[in-house]
């Protein structure tokens, strides 16, 4: 089966050149985790980012605990700082 992850913020640079709009796809099997699938990503292992899981956060350490379907909505971020 196939998901769209959509990265977005400075991630986005960490990305393969090509894709659209910050929108990756990719392969997974039922029964995957999405912490099975953020590790497909090339995502830098020392930058902190959020993940949305179906419009909902995702604590980091609950990533092994939340199945992932083939309908569902992902989106990895960087934190956004302000003052």
């Amino acid at each position: 089966m196939q998901i769209t992850i959509k990265v977005f913020g400075k991630l986005r640079h960490y990305m393969p050149a090509g894709r659209s709009a910050g929108n990756y796809l990719l392969n997974f099997k039922l029964g995957e985790t999405l912490e099975q699938l953020l590790k497909k990503l090339p995502l830098p292992k020392d930058r902190p980012y959020l993940v949305l899981h179906n419009d909902n956060k995702i604590d980091l350490d609950q990533l092994s605990l939340t199945p992932i379907s083939e309908n569902d909505e992902i989106i990895v971020l960087a934190p956004v700082k302000g003052g």
